[in-house]
């Protein structure tokens, strides 16, 4: 059986020998109704299409394939020239701008990722571009769907395992696709194990039943609210599914110690039951953007850092001369000297302002086949070479190495290097 509502005031309930129509608005009177063409198998167009209304006509649409059925003068007319193609099982059939559409549907070990609609002009298939869109869903089937406007959501259903294509797994992503930009947005995830069977689209929502309670998904405002429902919830049946029209819903429910169906009819609130709470429909991914950006900032402000911590260095290096090897560099220049006054120059700089004794650097610079007074010459003339040599590097007048006496002992003299002017780790 199948229920059928059209836009004006009739609602149709479909069985394999007759049908019934009732004035839903005038206190449903019922009349029935025997079909007029006998070679139509009106029990597999039950059973395997899917009915819609358009402008108060009614089609079948064929959930395994491309075939369309119009129902009009109390017999199913076929009216296209597709087939049973069974490429778009479980396919996810829908109205927008009057025109049949589908999403999706699974066939020969893959999901299709892609729209396609009903053109009456040619009675076929055609494919439905989302022109705008850098990313898509990954194909899938058995989804869930919200309409509003412009713009369809879906969540749920499956898709196949590309290394597995026998293999379904659960679709936890839920998008959302606006038909006038012709762009696809993803939304974020959802945990799939909170969606239920027997989904009830009404208004922009879906109503899933849970057990004896009732959940509704409000996709546009990212939340699911909790319904603890009404005692006909244990005796609701779902074939066919129940309807939302004009603010009741339709249903067909088992009544009595007979068990016998019965259509039944509920306003909104009495259906839904009383409201006991709700909770995010999705984790958006606004707030994983966040943190992506958040990221990407703090990355660049590090890299900035970096940058600028090398460039302070590297102009730092510029303006310092740097002892490396035998050599010593300044800017772009460098002078190569003995390690001897290497030397020197090292147990100087370790020294900083404390100096270092002449007598000291006699111990580095002696040689013993010299007299002390010769071994004292020389060191004065080492130093004045390293003096020269560096003052000549750095093109200025001023000593880089100068001398005072101890304050302990006027006799003594210190040495002391311009330790400041050297790059030192």
């Amino acid at each position: 059986m199948n229920i059928v509502i059209d836009k004006d005031t009739s609602l149709y309930l479909f069985f394999n020998n007759q049908y019934r129509v009732i004035n839903h608005r005038d206190k449903r009177i019922d009349s029935t109704f025997s079909y007029r063409d006998d070679t139509v198998n009106v029990k597999h167009i039950l059973a395997s299409y899917s009915p819609i209304v358009i402008k108060n006509r009614i089609y079948f649409i064929e959930e395994e394939g491309g075939g369309v059925y119009e129902f009009k003068e109390r017999k199913f007319d076929r009216i296209d020239f597709s087939f049973t193609h069974k490429m778009q099982v479980a396919s996810t059939i829908f109205i927008h701008s009057d025109t049949i559409f589908r999403y999706g549907g699974y066939g020969f070990f893959s999901s299709r990722d892609f729209f396609t609609y009903f053109d009456f002009k040619i009675r076929e298939w055609e494919a439905y571009a989302p022109i705008n869109s850098d990313k898509i869903p990954v194909g899938s089937s058995d989804n869930f769907k919200t309409i509003s406007n412009n713009t369809i959501c879906l969540f749920g259903g499956k898709f196949n395992n590309p290394k597995w294509r026998k293999e379904f797994v659960p679709m936890k992503e839920v998008w959302e696709f606006n038909f006038l930009d012709h762009q696809w947005t993803n939304l974020g995830a959802i945990d799939v194990n909170q969606l239920s069977i027997h989904p009830i689209q009404f208004k922009d929502k879906l109503a899933m039943v849970y057990r004896l309670s009732l959940e509704v998904i409000d996709n546009k405002n990212n939340k699911i609210s909790f319904y603890k429902g009404n005692s006909y919830i244990s005796r609701l049946k779902f074939a066919p599914i129940p309807l939302y029209f004009d603010g009741k819903f339709y249903f067909v429910s088992a009544l009595g110690e007979s068990n016998q169906d019965d259509l039944c009819e509920l306003p909104e609130s009495e259906f839904l039951g009383d409201f006991t709470a709700d909770k995010k429909f999705y984790r958006n991914n606004s707030a994983y953007l966040w943190i992506l950006y958040t990221l990407i900032f703090l990355g660049l402000v590090a890299v900035m850092f970096y940058w600028k911590s090398y460039f302070q260095l590297r102009n730092k290096r510029l303006k310092l001369l740097m002892i490396k090897g035998n050599h010593i560099h300044y800017q772009n220049k460098r002078v190569e000297f003995d390690p001897l006054s290497i030397k020197v120059i090292m147990v100087l700089l370790i020294a900083r302002d404390k100096g270092v004794s002449g007598t000291e650097l006699l111990v580095i610079t002696e040689r013993k086949d010299l007299h002390n007074s010769h071994n004292i010459r020389e060191r004065n003339n080492l130093l004045n070479v390293i003096n020269f040599r560096i003052k000549t590097l750095l093109e200025t007048e001023e000593d880089i190495i100068t001398s005072e006496k101890s304050e302990h002992d006027q006799r003594v003299k210190i040495y002391m290097l311009r330790h400041e002017l050297f790059l030192q780790d």
